[in-house]
């Protein structure tokens, strides 16, 4: 967890954490800690003591997120926030490894996404615009949204998307139907 003093912030791996800390620092949000937190520090759920402050977190189509964490290579610093993925077989083509998810862990990525508990949760697919705007209901100076770093959406689905079998995709979507209804991912 990252406290920016106006909010504190927290993801799990994989759903654009560091755009976000890269768009609090272009806007500077001030970070309540005497340094600079790290990537890893966002992974850590809230605190069930936090509820002071509003809770940020990021969530990501099941789809695209499954392919990221398919093609990170199983980053181990990021694999310890990732309990329930921890078992799967990484040494099989991609088609294998979703339906390994599908079958054995269904749901699985909406528990994640949903453990973090958050009062406002932030579509990645969706930047930058949901980020100005979360940025302006706190009073954030309009002159930083100057930036060209806000004017570009981000996290296309592009060639992640050419991996997927329809099939697959849609076995997917109806594992993760809690997720997909709650954030109108289809």
């Amino acid at each position: 967890m990252i406290d920016y003093k106006k909010f504190v912030f927290a993801a799990a791996p994989y759903t654009g954490v560091y755009w976000f800390s890269q768009a609090a620092q272009l806007v500077a949000f001030e970070n309540a800690a005497a340094n600079i937190a790290t990537r890893e520090d966002a992974y850590h759920l809230f605190p069930e003591e936090r509820n002071d402050t509003l809770r940020v977190s990021l969530v990501r189509h099941p789809c695209m997120w499954l392919t990221a964490l398919y093609r990170s290579s199983w980053n181990v610093a990021k694999l310890k926030f990732l309990p329930e993925f921890l078992n799967l077989n990484t040494n099989q083509n991609f088609d294998d490894f979703v339906v390994e998810v599908i079958d054995t862990i269904p749901g699985a990525i909406g528990r994640l996404f949903f453990s973090y508990k958050a009062d406002t949760y932030l579509r990645s697919e969706d930047y930058p615009d949901n980020f100005v705007e979360l940025a302006r209901s706190l009073e954030v100076n309009h002159q930083f949204f100057e930036n060209p770093f806000f004017s570009n959406p981000i996290n296309k689905y592009g060639y992640y998307e050419s991996m997927w079998k329809t099939n697959i995709w849609n076995r997917l979507i109806a594992s993760e139907r809690e997720l997909c209804e709650h954030f109108d991912y289809y």
